[in-house]
């Protein structure tokens, strides 16, 4: 009882005080799941991913991204008739791959 933290109801004086769970989980988290290689995206991927589906690829490496550039896609459309349309996609290959290095 010299640590000075208090008993846990029903638990005797001299038992172990139980580890605090989020402390448990910090140090469990790290051997088991390496979380900065789960969020990091492949920016190779991620450029593919927006190659093949355009704006709706980009979800992949960021979804305000492609949230703007399916709006821009769909502007494009109904302003110029489709003839612009196409540079969308280029900038989405190139935003989804620097969205995904970072």
């Amino acid at each position: 009882m010299s640590s000075g933290e208090p008993l846990a109801p029903g638990q005797p004086a001299g038992a172990p005080q139980p580890e605090a769970e989020s402390s448990r989980r910090q140090s469990l988290a790290p051997a088991i799941f390496p979380l900065d290689r789960l969020t990091r995206k492949n920016p190779w991927v991620a450029a593919l991913f927006a190659l093949l589906f355009g704006p709706l690829g980009m979800l992949y490496s960021t979804a305000t991204g492609a949230l703007v550039m399916c709006v821009m896609y769909v502007l494009l459309l109904f302003i110029a008739g489709g003839r612009l349309a196409w540079a969308v996609w280029p900038i989405c290959i190139f935003w989804a791959a620097m969205a995904a290095r970072e």
